[in-house]
């Protein structure tokens, strides 16, 4: 009994490099702007988005589990007639990862900033040789148990702040369950589903999940996501403090004003955890996104290879040049969130097809109740961005919403039997 308690908490902790990958600057920047703007009305995003990431998840570790191989291997061997699926995908998640280190490496030089008064490039030279170092000279265990560690002292400092503020629980409780659109949220929730279902985190836990056990992985991911959630919501709720529009001197100084001096340490400490975390997986997911689609896995795996090293020296350096030219980072990061939320419907389908073109016979019963639920995910998913896409182009209404729903139940149909068909080819 011990025993196992010992390899589930110590696989919570290693999961917890997922929740350390999608609690970066954007999503502290998106989840406080949503609270600035909206209040709490918008919780119920990040609670969806939160399941839908478990689901999402935990499909992507049985698969690669089960078969050996990595999301992006599957892709290119279930779709070996169209190749160009796996490899726009692919280039699409290494871009991400290019254009999100910017937006963490700032995110963590923000954080310092607020702790100590030193100049902002000179402090974001640092962190970029901190986060070099690790990932130069540390394993990937190592790395992993550092960025878990670090995900727990922000998700306390971030859930102290969110319990310091006045929120009737009656309300919270309300807007987590019950949905609803205020005018002018379409990019907003776009964003929050986008920062919490990050496409690149689902190759990062493919590739993390090979020789993993899938009972100890599937506990891991479901504690380590609920709190990267928890976290994300207690943001939300931080940010009801200020008035829209919102910027973090503006935050900063809400905080301090209702919770004391001590509110502005705190904010430092989470948003340079946020950002540092992000700033070492951004790159391990370039890493094993082009490890399992664009080259050879069993050279890219040794750590010292030049292959390996310039993969994450690239999008460290990315990072390090937006941050130098001084570019306003909200604005891009919240467009960098949304754009996330619109690619996330089509590799959320390519899952969906690869779990049902690699169904275990001895697991028929939890084969098909695991594939409502995953269809149940991307049906939302996809309704979702149809809807606020829609929104965004034309006046709101009921067509727009019957139109988002009948697109998206199309799809899902139309995947349902063409899966069906190919799954007839193989057998």
């Amino acid at each position: 009994m011990r025993l196992k308690l010992k390899n589930n908490l110590s696989s919570i902790l290693f999961w917890s490099v997922i929740s350390a990958a999608f609690i970066g600057p954007g999503t502290v920047t998106t989840a406080a702007l949503a609270g600035a703007t909206y209040q709490i009305s918008l919780t119920w995003v990040l609670v969806i988005s939160t399941i839908s990431c478990i689901v999402l998840q935990i499909n992507v570790t049985l698969i690669t589990i089960e078969s050996g191989k990595t999301l992006g291997e599957l892709l290119l061997n279930n779709f070996s007639n169209y190749k160009f699926i796996p490899i726009t995908l692919g280039a699409s998640i290494v871009f991400g990862c290019a254009a999100y280190q910017a937006g963490n490496l700032l995110g963590a030089t923000l954080g310092v900033g607020l702790l100590f008064h030193l100049d902002q490039k000179w402090i974001l030279l640092m962190i970029v040789l901190l986060a070099s170092t690790m990932l130069w000279f540390g394993s990937i265990q190592l790395v992993v148990k550092l960025l878990g560690s670090i995900v727990a002292i922000m998700g306390i400092t971030f859930l102290i702040i969110a319990f310091s503020v006045d929120v009737e629980i009656q309300s919270l409780l309300k807007s987590s369950i019950i949905p609803s659109f205020p005018f002018g949220s379409e990019l907003l929730i776009m964003g929050l589903i986008g920062t919490t279902i990050v496409p690149y985190n689902l190759f990062l836990g493919s590739g993390l999940s090979i020789d993993k056990d899938l009972s100890a992985s599937r506990i891991g991911l479901i504690f380590a996501i609920s709190l990267g959630g928890l976290i994300s919501i207690a943001i939300l709720i931080s940010g009801t403090l200020v008035s829209a529009p919102f910027n973090f001197e503006k935050f900063t100084m809400a905080l301090t004003e209702n919770l004391g001096n001590w509110a502005n340490y705190l904010l430092g400490i989470g948003l340079f955890s946020a950002g540092f975390t992000s700033s070492m997986t951004a790159p391990l997911a370039a890493i094993f996104t082009i490890k399992s689609i664009f080259s050879n896995r069993k050279k890219l795996s040794e750590r010292n290879s030049p292959v390996y090293k310039s993969i994450w020296g690239m999008v460290m350096f990315s990072g390090l040049l937006f941050g130098f030219l001084d570019i306003e980072p909200i604005p891009v990061i919240i467009l960098a969130q949304a754009i996330n939320g619109i690619i996330l419907p089509f590799i959320s389908l390519f899952i969906l097809l690869l779990v049902l073109f690699n169904q275990k016979p001895k697991r028929q019963k939890n084969f098909n109740i695991n594939s409502i639920l995953l269809t149940g995910v991307v049906y939302l998913i996809i309704v979702l961005g149809l809807y606020n896409l829609l929104k965004l182009i034309q006046p709101p209404g009921l067509g727009i919403i019957v139109m988002a729903l009948g697109i998206g139940l199309i799809i899902i149909i139309g995947v349902l039997v063409f899966s069906f068909v190919m799954r007839k080819k193989h057998t």
